[in-house]
């Protein structure tokens, strides 16, 4: 590896270790040493604060190891960010406390290949600037002292108080948060000697949040756009022979280096071209066409800082000839330019706000801190998952900051910490998905441009999407003998539940006149900006300096990954996120094209979704430009709302097929939560109730653990090389065994929150609406939405940025474990920022351009329990067959061992 070694020691001022190339690096032999193995922790080492045996701050630093350089905050602190310990390191955390008797400590912690060690403790550590960190601190700390000294002045704290909630519902929680050395037993044994506990068993009655679930769509994006060329120019052919992939199909060029290696042939070809242009006299129009296209190529490379995802170039080639010396090369290749798409200044903004909201609002708050310290306490299990879109990704790592109130404004470490992708899950159409899609297009679209007077349809064909094997009605591979779907689409519960405007055709035509009249106010503020454009090339003195100067690499824009909110500034003379009005000229001429095709007098219905969102866009991002577009999106709309659910099923029936075709990978993953979050709880409760003692239900809960971990792997959908990282999905995970030995198994709530697309909400909302329909396997199926609730589903029109739907589990604990009533279940639903940017009077919506959402509201129907939802939900799931854990103490002593095994598409 090039010898040497790396030294390293304590800080001193930004540096903290120094490699010696020169050192031999030999093993001493002059005396006694201490020499281990080392560790390699990925760059990252943890630090751990602990206050009694239950409470630990984790904060992540950059290793020495690294390069030495510490990197610091603008106030000169050292860079740290919050990450959450597994179940392995809080079980460490408590031993480390009682093993050294230091009840506050600080350790540091390396994590490799899957395992912890601690190479470190200190004594008496506490972590610097952190105020909600002192504030717990001072709480436990306060507690420890009473517990000891006085422990009948806590004691009226430990009484449990009722929150009501909106529907009526009852859910207890405990005043006093237990963070100190004493179990929640033990203290209400103290709390009896004293005689001052109240009738504990009636105070523990109702229900307790144990789970959440959450599907939530990406927040406000810019418009995705394509653009294609084909190129001969031998600058291009070489770029793209130098980067062409190890099979010889496209080169694709993502990194700053490599994009701005094309932004600088892009730059000189434009020169070239121009001189060429200006000598020659043939081929004007095809060389002012090709200047156009290169300007084009030009603003969106310079449109931003070259960082994040955010834009992609691809070079495939397209024709093969021979040269000189008889070698077959290129001549000709497709350049393909994809770029917007990106999370905006007010998409971070409205994640981060939802995930304040949904801290607040989703958990029972209660004044010892709600789910913060519920958090930071160990007994909060969260994870956070995405598909691979950069958006998405972002949009996930801002709602977490808002809902576990992290700070900093670059999301980097929390995407790369705290967010797993898993496209398989979020991202991929089940088998036959497509092919019902494209039918339920073609059925809408002909009936959007229906003429009554000539009886005929003009729209585009859909491309047809071949089927060579038979698709199921279920998502299952296999039904059960005991299920049965009824796909009979000429029943009432089948009718059509997508009307088209009655005049849809010539709203289509006046759609098609008012883009045009866009056009041509874009088109008079594009020949302005060429003309400062060509100023200011005219004054460049080479193109050295202007690479230099105007390279995207030196220049700072905004990045919702990278940049708060709040470091957003908006140009009142350019459009929003830096676009350029040659960019936002082309997008609205792109989309006018496609609309209609002249020769064949043909709408294309699929560009109707993309006009709407761009005039949405544009009517909040750009709207300080005096563009005419109220009248664009008020028709664009009508049609939108019709065209965007239509897409996935005109009938009811079909609605619930084509979404479970979709989604049944994630439903099958909420379910199998939903019944690992159940089974986890009366494993917790079984053992309470046993006679072990203490070091035996820990010994115990280990031995379980490694099932549990095992439960919800098998629950996630396989990796594309077919293996489940097991260290990355163990990394986060909550121990509920050691929870119920350090703290309250009441308190302990597992979170699921996964964003997604816009697909995935349609599909996963239609399965639970429609659930119940023609069930022939169940008598007297009942919805499992309220009549409110259905009512809202269906006066919905839009499911926009942010929407969700949610799922929480509460339990019942004065209720028998058999009693079916015991897990009750909420469903809770809002359509996101589905607001008119003309109809909302707001200043704020003028400096943010952030929307604000709809509230969530429950729609569920009352009794919904667990068992009623596992019953109609769990056709339509993809569930694994997961192993069953060992009987439980309680099952063992009821012989009931069948009770709490994981659900499986068999049983």
């Amino acid at each position: 590896m090039g010898g040497g070694v790396k030294k390293l020691f304590r800080k001193i001022d930004n540096r903290s270790a120094d490699y010696d190339p020169h050192h031999v690096g030999k093993v001493r032999r002059d005396s006694s040493y201490i020499y281990e193995n080392f560790l390699y922790t990925g760059g990252t080492d943890v630090k751990i604060y602990a206050v009694g045996p239950r409470y630990a701050h984790a904060e992540a630093r950059k290793s020495p190891v690294v390069d030495g350089r510490v990197v610091r905050t603008v106030d000169g602190k050292e860079l740290r960010y919050p990450v959450i310990l597994s179940p392995t390191e809080k079980e460490i955390c408590r031993r480390v406390c009682l093993i050294f008797k230091q009840m506050v400590c600080g350790f540091d912690l390396l994590r490799c290949g899957g395992k912890s060690y601690v190479c470190d403790v200190n004594g008496w550590s506490f972590v610097k600037n952190a105020p909600k960190y002192n504030e717990d601190a001072s709480r436990i700390l306060r507690s420890i002292i009473l517990c000891i000294h006085r422990p009948y002045s806590i004691v009226k704290s430990l009484s449990i108080r009722s929150i009501e909630e909106p529907d009526g519902g009852n859910i207890h929680v405990s005043d006093f948060d237990i963070a100190c050395d004493l179990s929640q037993e033990e203290l209400v044994h103290t709390a009896r000697k004293f005689g001052t506990a109240e009738d504990d068993e009636n105070n523990i009655q109702g229900d307790e949040l144990r789970c959440v679930l959450a599907v939530v769509r990406h927040g406000d994006r810019t418009p995705k756009q394509k653009m294609k060329l084909t190129v001969n120019q031998p600058q291009l052919l070489n770029l793209m022979e130098r980067h062409m992939d190890a099979k010889g199909k496209q080169a694709k060029l993502k990194t700053p280096l490599e994009l701005q290696e094309l932004l600088n042939i892009t730059r000189e070809l434009i020169t070239l071209t121009q001189k060429k242009y200006r000598e020659s006299e043939h081929d004007k129009d095809v060389s002012k066409d090709l200047i156009e296209k290169l300007r084009y190529i030009r603003a969106v490379l310079e449109e931003r800082q070259f960082s994040g995802v955010n834009r992609k170039v691809q070079l495939k080639p397209v024709r093969y000839d021979t040269n000189e010396n008889g070698d077959t090369v290129c001549v000709e290749a497709l350049l393909v330019l994809k770029h917007g798409g990106v999370l905006t200044h007010a998409g971070r903004l409205q994640a981060q706000q939802f995930g304040t909201q949904f801290r607040t609002t989703m958990y029972p708050v209660q004044s010892s801190g709600g789910l913060l310290r519920l958090h930071s306490t160990y007994r909060h299990d969260f994870k956070i998952y995405s598909s691979d879109e950069g958006r998405v990704q972002t949009s996930a790592a801002a709602f977490t900051q808002g809902m576990l109130d992290l700070e900093g404004s670059a999301l980097t470490p929390i995407l790369a910490s705290l967010v797993k992708q898993d496209a398989i899950l979020l991202d991929a159409f089940g088998k036959g998905a497509e092919e019902l899609i494209q039918n339920s297009k073609e059925n809408l679209y002909s009936r959007l441009t229906y003429d009554k007077q000539t009886d005929k349809s003009y729209h585009v064909p859909i491309r047809k999407v071949e089927s060579t094997t038979p698709v199921p009605s279920s998502p299952l591979e296999a039904k059960s003998d005991s299920f049965t779907l009824e796909e009979d689409h000429h029943t009432a519960s089948s009718a059509d539940c997508v009307k088209p405007p009655a005049d849809s055709l010539s709203l289509l035509k006046s759609m098609q006149e008012m883009i045009k009249a866009l056009l041509d106010t874009l088109h008079h503020m594009v020949e302005k900006e060429l003309r400062e454009e060509e100023e200011l090339e005219k004054a460049e003195v080479n193109s050295k300096s202007e690479d230099e100067n105007n390279s995207p690499l030196n220049k700072r824009s905004y990045s919702a990954l990278l940049n708060h909110p709040n470091e957003w500034d908006l140009d009142p003379k350019r459009p929003c996120q830096g676009e350029k009005v040659l960019l936002l000229y082309d997008r609205w001429r792109k989309l006018y094209k496609g609309l209609y095709n002249d020769k064949k007098g043909l709408y294309d219905c699929s560009k109707i979704p993309d006009i709407y969102d761009a005039a949405k866009y544009d009517a909040i991002h750009n709207s300080h430009l005096g563009l005419p577009l109220r009248e664009l999106y008020l028709v664009s709309r009508q049609l939108a709302n019709c065209v965007i659910p239509g897409e996935y099923g005109t009938e009811k029936l079909l609605k619930r097929t084509i979404g479970s075709r979709i989604c049944c990978q994630l439903l099958g993953k909420l379910l199998s939560d939903l019944e690992n979050m159940r089974h986890e709880s009366l494993l917790v409760e079984s053992q309470l109730d046993s006679s072990e003692d203490e070091e035996d239900q820990v010994a115990m809960d280990i031995a379980h653990l490694e099932e549990m971990h095992q439960l919800e792997d098998e629950s996630l959908p396989h990796l594309d090389n077919g293996e489940v990282n097991e260290e990355e999905e163990t990394v986060h995970r909550l121990c509920p065994k050691s929870a119920a030995g350090i703290n309250s198994p009441l308190r302990h709530v597992r979170t699921r929150i996964y964003f997604t697309s816009e697909s995935h909400i349609h599909s996963i909302i239609n399965v639970v609406r429609f659930a119940h329909l023609n069930r022939l396997d169940l008598n007297g199926a009942v919805s499992l939405l309220s009549d409110d609730g259905e009512k809202l589903i269906e006066n919905t029109l839009e499911l926009d940025y942010l929407s969700h739907m949610v799922i929480r589990l509460l339990e019942r604990k004065s209720l028998p474990i058999e009693d079916p009533d015991r897990f009750r279940v909420e469903i809770i639903f809002s359509p996101g920022t589905s607001y008119d940017p003309f109809e909302v009077n707001n200043e704020s919506l003028k400096q943010d351009h952030a929307l604000p959402s709809v509230p969530a509201v429950p729609i569920h129907a009352d009794g919904v329990n667990l068992e009623r939802l596992n019953e109609l939900l769990k056709p339509y799931a993809k569930i694994p067959v997961c192993t069953p854990l060992p009987p439980t103490t309680r099952e063992r002593r009821n012989g009931s061992e069948h009770l709490y095994s994981p659900a499986s598409p068999n049983n």
